[in-house]
């Protein structure tokens, strides 16, 4: 079972789950994005949100991040009425992801999905011959991201309040945002903004975030604008480009 909470200090959600559940939800990200660093790719950005949050968890699960054990409901009784030896405990792995990025790769699984179904074979496809995943597992992989994706939203809604969240989750799903050629360092521009807010003031900043992430304002359209202009001056693709105006804390108090 996948848990998603929101951090003590809101500056996060935290994501456990069993191996197994990890495991699976890794595999559909792997399989729902391209995986090779293609800068030309049109949701390159969106994909490599969605790759930041997996290498996270695939460490998680190997057990290079937090881990908890929780009752199983198990008991003496239940062991002796079965007849098997088991344990009491199920081991629970988690990682924390700063609250801008995982609402921004909540907001662009749909478009994430949709573009994704190309991975797997289909009548439409250009090239059938590909050892590709049959429909059934891409279904399957949908299935998974987008209990991430509600999950996500979940957390969000514990902070923010039903009546904000709910006009969050409506937009994002009524009007399915563009996100063709994302400029992804926007997101790094939340998060610092977001870690530099006292905690009294975070969800208000998180409401008011989630919103400009789909709606691309005036600080977006700028940003993009000179990441544009530096990439044709250096002849390279925006997602090559890292601006050194965001500077993370070394400790993340979450």
């Amino acid at each position: 079972m996948l848990e998603i909470k929101p951090t003590e200090h809101l500056t996060g959600v935290t994501i456990s789950g069993d191996y197994k559940t990890l495991y699976q939800l890794v595999e559909a990200m792997h399989n729902m994005t391209e995986m090779e660093e293609n800068y030309s790719h049109p949701y390159y950005g969106i994909q490599n949100q969605l790759l930041a949050i997996c290498y996270d968890i695939r460490h998680a699960f190997m057990g290079d991040r937090e881990v908890r054990m929780l009752d199983n409901g198990i008991t003496e009784d239940l062991m002796k009425y079965h007849g098997v030896i088991a344990p009491k405990q199920n081991v629970y792995y988690s990682v924390n992801v700063l609250f801008p990025l995982a609402i921004f790769v909540a907001e662009a699984i749909p478009t994430i999905c949709k573009y994704g179904r190309r991975y797997y074979p289909s009548k439409k496809s250009a090239e059938p011959d590909l050892p590709l995943p049959p429909y059934w597992e891409y279904l399957r992989d949908k299935g998974i991201l987008e209990n991430l994706r509600l999950g996500i939203f979940a957390a969000m809604a514990e902070v923010i309040g039903d009546d904000a969240a709910e006009r969050i989750v409506r937009e994002a799903e009524e009007g399915f945002p563009y996100f063709r050629g994302y400029a992804i360092q926007y997101v790094d521009k939340c998060n610092v903004e977001l870690l530099s807010a006292p905690l009294e003031k975070r969800a208000n900043k998180i409401k008011l975030i989630a919103n400009r992430l789909m709606k691309r304002p005036v600080a977006y359209q700028k940003m993009a604008a000179e990441l544009m202009d530096a990439a044709k001056e250096y002849d390279c693709s925006i997602y090559q480009l890292r601006p050194t105006t965001f500077d993370y804390p070394e400790t993340i108090e979450w």
